[in-house]
């Protein structure tokens, strides 16, 4: 049988260490220190001279060293309620690029749009010892506030009490669709909205009613959930109503499932009926036919809600914000003029 021996100490990798860096660098083990936690003052050339030394060596920073010294670890949570709607997987690139250049990293939640999911989200975030959250609810139900006492939260996209928020201007966005429509001659509109449920959705449905007052008028309306999976009854009234010319939909995701259904019976967009839809997600103008929607900064929500977070972090007293982003409609093919 073969001998397995264990190599010896004096053969085994010695971890470099700050004080093997502030050697090679010529410098102190603070200046080190102040260069890699971003604290203290570290001259440009000392700087220089630090950053040549930890590459020369392969020298790691000892991130959970840090995090017992500091109570900071770094990282901040990120509890998202559905990675299959397109939105959310660019609104999770948004955050996590905006929070890499603030020295932080993110771990993210998909909640499934389950109540009990962003609980149990929240659990492992705290376990991991973030020190701050950015929140896009699954619902209006306030299932984080239990964490409101323990550390910085910004909800982004469906505002909520008490909270930070960031979210696009919805009323103003269903206003703008609804003036759109209007501008092409649609007076008669099938209107699907998102999860009544959800502020984002009562929002944009506020935005657009007050809109089309004395200009036209919703014909039929129903709802379902933001997803391609179109509920029964929002699949009847698109197929055996009529009376409108244009069907709006909740998000791109409904609407392009009404412009697939349209299609499979024997209905041309925008021939027969126009569509338009809400968010204008990356696709939405690679489909056929290229889909009119509202266009959601989704960039700035992501930039905007690390940024509000970072502000909590130094000023955890300051008075809460609710901020707006504007958008703005992008006319394409799936509205035709009448």
């Amino acid at each position: 049988m073969a001998t397995i021996r264990k190599s010896s100490s004096k053969t085994q990798k010695r971890r470099i260490t700050i004080k093997d860096v502030a050697k090679e660098a010529g410098v102190s083990i603070a200046s080190v220190s102040y260069a890699l936690n971003g604290t203290g003052s570290v001259g440009k050339d000392v700087k220089e001279r630090i950053e040549k030394a930890i590459k020369k060596l392969g020298y790691r920073h000892n991130i959970a060293g840090r995090a017992m010294r500091t109570g900071k670890t770094n990282t901040i949570g990120l509890i998202l309620p559905d990675l299959t709607n397109p939105f959310f997987p660019d609104l999770a690139l948004a955050v996590e690029r905006a929070a890499a250049q603030a020295g932080y990293a993110v771990f993210l939640i998909n909640s499934e749009n389950s109540i009990e999911s962003e609980e149990a989200g929240l659990n492992k975030l705290l376990q991991h010892g973030v020190d701050g959250l950015v929140w896009c609810p699954a619902s209006d139900n306030d299932t984080l506030k239990k964490a409101k006492s323990l550390l910085p939260i910004v909800v982004v996209d469906r505002p909520m009490q008490n909270y930070d928020c960031i979210s696009s201007n919805y009323f103003q966005g269903g206003q703008q669709l609804a003036e759109h429509l209007i501008a092409m001659g649609h007076t008669k509109i099938g209107y699907i909205s998102g999860p009544s449920h959800i502020s984002s959705t009562i929002k944009r449905s506020e935005g657009f009613k007050e809109a089309i007052k004395g200009h036209a008028k919703i014909v039929w309306q129903t709802e379902t959930e933001f997803s391609f999976n179109l509920n029964d009854d929002t699949v009847n009234q698109v197929l055996k109503n009529n009376s409108a010319t244009v069907i709006v939909g909740g998000n791109d995701m409904i609407a392009n499932s009404v412009i697939k259904l349209l299609r499979s019976n024997g209905k041309s967009v925008p021939n027969d009926i126009s569509v338009s839809g809400f968010d204008n997600t990356p696709w939405s103008d690679l489909v056929t036919p290229s889909l009119t929607t509202m266009k959601q900064p989704i960039r700035g929500l992501g930039q905007e809600a690390v940024s509000m977070l970072m502000r909590r972090f130094e000023k955890p007293r300051s008075k809460k914000q609710n901020k707006f982003l504007e958008v703005d409609i992008i006319g394409r093919d799936s509205v035709a003029k009448l």
